[in-house]
């Protein structure tokens, strides 16, 4: 899913976050998560949520230091204050975004030629795990989900439902219940009832 902002051309950027579920040897599955930005994917494995993406903000300490590592004037941050939040360039609230490009980092392609930029990357951060028996639901959301509905929220919603769900409505349930709780932001939602759902979890020692 990706989430547009902006009016067109150099200014229009989005967030994402995608995953892929591979078949593997003996009835496994691999599932492959990446995200860009802070749209966010969790697992549902006994019963809570495992996260599997990163929060791409400039106010995560990592963030900021990659981004201010590059700074070729250091007494003038590019991550500071702005409308009550860390921008990258006082202006966008995320340290990785598609688009955006007057913010991303450039070159005139010579070896000792101009370049600047303020940091900002599509770069994902990307989780590989090989899913468990028992693991039933994947859920990816726009921040604006995850504004006003909590994670473990989510997950109890989707187990609630039969292994006959509608899978549409169960995301368009997740969307309207972050709707009524005033969030203002983009809500988009995704929901996966995985293949390993029905199988019997390992017998804890």
């Amino acid at each position: 899913m990706m989430m547009e902002r902006g009016m067109g051309g150099p200014k229009c950027g989005s967030c994402a976050n995608t995953a892929v579920l591979l078949p593997g040897p003996g009835g496994s599955y691999q599932l492959i998560a990446a995200n860009v930005g802070d749209s966010h994917t969790y697992l549902s494995r006994a019963g809570e949520p495992v996260k599997l993406s990163e929060d791409h903000k400039p106010n995560v300490e990592a963030e900021r230091l990659r981004i201010e590592r590059k700074n070729p004037t250091p007494g003038q941050p590019l991550v500071r204050m702005a409308g009550g939040e860390w921008r990258v360039g006082g202006l966008l609230a995320l340290s990785r975004a598609f688009g955006d490009v007057y913010l991303k980092d450039w070159s005139d392609g010579t070896r000792d030629g101009a370049r600047g930029g303020f940091g900002l990357t599509a770069e994902p951060f990307v989780t590989v795990i090989t899913l468990a028996p028992g693991d039933d639901w994947l859920i990816l959301g726009s921040d604006g989900l995850w504004d006003t509905v909590k994670s473990q929220e989510a997950i109890d919603l989707c187990r609630k439902q039969g292994p006959n769900a509608q899978l549409d409505a169960v995301a368009a349930e997740l969307v309207g219940l972050a709707q009524q709780r005033g969030s203002t932001d983009d809500v988009s939602a995704v929901v996966v009832r995985l293949p390993t759902a029905d199988a019997a979890p390992a017998a804890e020692v």
